[in-house]
């Protein structure tokens, strides 16, 4: 103890570790005796916001399907199969026609299940799966003869989650009864999938007939008690705690207002908060081994680290600012030695490299560039030769023959080969390809406006420069209960630099996600596939250097805007 009282400076580190170590311990030690209630309050509110987004998650996907139902039950070419009374091959083909729609609906749908029409006038069941056959037994046990509680709403049965239509609900009615069904096992997978409680906790789900479903083979509750208990509190959405066996549960639940079911959680309070409880002994023990370690860091810092520490980082803040010539002179015989011989080493090789590095980039920037253009290819080339399929199918031969237009008009473009650089009119005119061929595939949600002004028409930008903004703009900001989606293309010059925007009305993009997506920009992404942001943006940067840039904003009060910058008064290549 004598070394660190005789030097001021070791009682200098020691004192001010020790003046700050000892009131953040004792405040640690007071904070975590009072923080156990805090700390169940975030756990459950953490549980809660989980069981609120599942919730409403599982809503949107049976609301999906419930509303093909409904759908299915007035169709009229629906209607019209079941009362037409002749059968000829015109029939036949209708009722392909009605398998390959169902078939349709139920991939669509996020959940798998299927999707079912009978025709009681007919004496045909229509399946998702199956295809279609005739209505037996088990149809009416299933569906045709349920009563009016049974019907309306979803529902749990032995093997699924089930969702009947039938607004007639007579034995001898003739009208068409539709059916929405999703096996238990896809239902547990998706309860699994957005299960975030610890490896303890239970998800369940429950109709309003009280029966049940949970996220594991053997429930450890009571069913019985538990669902008195959620009929008992009434409310959309809450929490309490429920005794069973000995042990207290939390359980937390939310009920989904178009379907009627329970989604919930259980867990033991005293496993979730295992690790809270045991801090207080962690910090005291932890308090005894930070004084210990003080003493020794005081002594290895005062008597190794303190000065030739102080030069190294001296040295090194000289070299970051671009003094590649500098070096240390007094090297010690031992410790910071063959240190300091290496770093004067290593200023003197990147004093002698940095040069040949730095050509060495420029010399690799254009293979760079074409590596990059050469991952943007197109992906949806199934699902449009589909639409076109679908639309023959059903006889809507200008909306296929529309589609194969633009379709072409598309891979005419991309099959001109590699080239590097074209004509802001031909890639706006590729991108309006694109956006019609997907106007078409949304059923017309998509408006559009390219606003380019004749002047910059010529003017020279990479290939596949915009398309890859307006693809993440129809994927990200078309959702499904969007009537319709904007987007606007514009160009423009400002003081010397020619910028492109990409703007949309969709939700744009949360604050905190936007500003990851910023950061990840400067990180190039060597080893990534597809025609993404930061494939974009390396593309510019590459080509145009430090002054190319790729800006995200968020458009009050909806909508994304992102904008490529580049120097206009750069010289421009041609193609390659």
């Amino acid at each position: 103890m004598k070394w660190i009282w005789d030097s001021s400076i070791a009682r200098s580190i020691l004192g001010g570790f020790l003046a700050f170590m000892i009131p953040v311990l004792v405040f640690s030690v007071f904070m975590n005796s009072k923080s156990i209630e805090t700390a169940r309050t975030e756990i459950t509110g953490s549980y809660q916001n989980s069981i609120s987004l599942l919730t409403r998650q599982l809503d949107d996907r049976v609301s999906v399907m419930s509303t093909v139902v409904d759908y299915m039950i007035t169709d009229t070419n629906i209607l019209y199969l079941n009362y037409k009374e002749e059968v000829d091959a015109n029939q036949l083909f209708a009722y392909a026609a009605l398998v390959d729609n169902l078939k349709f609906y139920a991939n669509t749908s996020l959940l798998k299940g299927e999707i079912r029409v009978y025709l009681p006038n007919k004496g045909k069941s229509f399946s998702s799966v199956t295809g279609y056959s005739d209505i037996n037994q088990a149809d009416h046990l299933e569906a045709l003869d349920l009563n009016a509680k049974q019907t309306g709403h979803w529902r749990l049965d032995e093997r699924s989650l089930i969702f009947v239509r039938n607004p007639l609900l007579k034995r001898e009615s003739k009208g068409i009864v539709a059916m929405a069904r999703i096996d238990k096992s896809e239902v547990v997978q998706f309860l699994n999938n957005l299960n975030v409680a610890n490896p303890a906790g239970t998800l369940f789900l429950v109709d309003a007939e009280g029966q049940w479903l949970f996220s594991e083979a053997s429930p450890h509750v009571d069913k019985v008690t538990l669902l008195q208990k959620l009929r008992e509190l009434g409310s959309d959405a809450d929490q309490f705690v429920f005794g069973d066996g000995g042990r207290d549960y939390r359980v937390i639940y939310g009920k989904s207002p178009s379907s009627g079911l329970i989604v919930g959680m259980y867990f033991s309070e005293q496993y979730a908060m295992r690790t809270i409880t045991g801090k207080i002994q962690l910090m005291t023990v932890f308090a005894v081994v930070a004084i210990m370690l003080a003493m020794l860091f005081t002594w290895i810092v005062y008597s190794r680290l303190l000065r030739p520490f102080y030069i190294l980082v001296e040295s090194m803040r000289k070299v970051g600012k671009g003094e590649f010539g500098t070096r240390i002179g007094l090297i010690p015989e031992k410790d910071f030695g063959f240190v300091f011989r290496h770093f004067n080493k290593m200023a003197g090789d990147t004093e002698k490299l940095i040069n040949e590095v730095y050509l060495e980039r420029l010399t690799n920037q254009n293979t760079q560039l074409q590596l990059l253009q050469s991952r943007i290819n197109p992906h949806f080339l199934y699902n449009c030769l589909n639409f076109i399929y679908q639309m023959s199918m059903g006889e809507n031969h200008e909306g296929a023959a529309k589609m194969a237009s633009h379709l072409g008009q598309y891979f005419r473009f991309m099959a001109k080969g590699n080239r590097e650089m074209i004509s802001l009119g031909e890639e706006c005119d590729n991108v309006a390809s694109l956006l019609e061929i997907q106007n078409m595939r949304f059923s017309g949600r998509i408006v559009y406006r390219i606003d380019i002004p004749d002047e910059l028409r010529d003017k020279r930008v990479p290939s596949l420069i915009v398309q890859p903004l307006v693809e993440n703009a129809i994927l990200h900001g078309l959702k499904p209960d969007q009537e319709r989606l904007f987007i606007r293309i514009s160009a423009s010059t400002d003081e010397g630099i020619f910028m492109i925007v990409v703007e949309d009305d969709g939700r744009g993009i949360p604050l905190n996600r936007l500003e990851e997506i910023r950061r990840n920009l400067q990180v190039f992404d060597a080893g990534g596939t597809g025609i993404g942001l930061n494939n974009t943006y390396w593309r510019l940067r590459l080509k145009y250097g430090d002054h190319a840039d790729l800006k995200l904003e968020n458009i009050v009060p909806r909508g994304l805007r992102v904008t490529l910058v580049l120097e206009r008064h750069l010289k421009e290549n041609t193609d390659v």
